[in-house]
């Protein structure tokens, strides 16, 4: 990213803008988006204005909010949203990779991609590369790429559980640290995780592809018709070269099973290339 991030006057709590995006939660507003001039403002509500500009992004706290809290809004509501602005979109997914590369898995809030994650990355066969966003970019050669954003796994309650491990509480979430993967991977998979019966991986096609990586892109403007079109590039591209898939598994997450169905799955690579 080339955003220069600076610091700048508190905000006016009761400022309102002509929001043109509201993310809500609970019936309560917790991000909203607004266009000023040629630029945007981001509000966090409760916690800070950011002022986004070409090449800079500006802070203006609310007053009283530590600057932690201003940092931590930033990374995790705003800084995913920038990217669309590069024209290198970041999905809204976690993702894990080994030697063969990341593979993504994306779904609504609350379906558990943090938990495979964190699953997965706790045995030593993968390694952590995205806990809620991962940016994406193409190379010369047309392959994409997905770069690391995360060194650690934000869980709820009922999932840090499971995991049996040492956690910490942070901002209403356990955190559970992990070995990492520190360099971009090849993207090998975009898995739409849903829970089923059995264990299982359901190839996608064309438009169903399409229409499953469009609704986890993370967007700071979804109006913006050249913005759009370069995005959808991006999406064509992708779903060429990257296969997308359903995976399927029982809510009890049995992560054997899962490691084995994506297993057999990227083998699939390897029979198509002797061919």
């Amino acid at each position: 990213m080339s955003f220069v991030v600076d610091w700048g006057p508190d905000s006016e709590p009761n400022a309102e803008e002509s929001w043109f995006v509201v993310y809500e939660s609970n019936g309560q507003r917790n991000v909203a988006v607004a266009r000023v001039g040629t630029g945007y403002l981001v509000r966090v509500f409760g916690v800070s204005d950011y002022e986004v500009g070409s090449s800079r992004v500006t802070f203006r706290p609310l007053r009283g909010v530590a600057p932690t809290a201003v940092e931590d809004a930033y990374k995790l509501a705003v800084l995913p949203a920038l990217h669309q602005l590069n024209g290198r979109p970041a999905l809204h997914a976690s993702a894990v990779a080994n030697d063969q590369g990341a593979v993504a898995f994306v779904g609504p809030s609350g379906r558990g991609k943090s938990t495979l994650a964190a699953l997965l990355s706790s045995g030593g066969h993968f390694r952590l590369m995205a806990d809620d966003y991962l940016p994406l970019h193409l190379d010369r050669a047309g392959q994409v790429w997905a770069s690391p954003t995360s060194t650690a796994v934000r869980l709820r309650g009922p999932a840090a559980e499971q995991l049996n491990e040492t956690t910490v509480f942070h901002q209403g979430k356990f955190v559970a640290e992990r070995p990492v993967t520190p360099e971009p991977r090849p993207l090998l998979r975009v898995y739409a995780i849903t829970v089923g019966t059995d264990t299982r991986v359901i190839s996608m096609k064309g438009r169903d592809a399409v229409a499953v990586v469009a609704e986890h892109m993370q967007r700071l403007d979804p109006h913006d018709p050249e913005l759009l079109r370069v995005e959808f590039e991006f999406i064509d591209t992708l779903v060429k070269r990257v296969r997308v898939a359903e995976l399927s598994y029982p809510s009890r997450y049995e992560t054997a099973a899962i490691e084995a169905a994506i297993a057999l799955d990227l083998q699939s690579d390897s029979r198509e290339q002797v061919r």
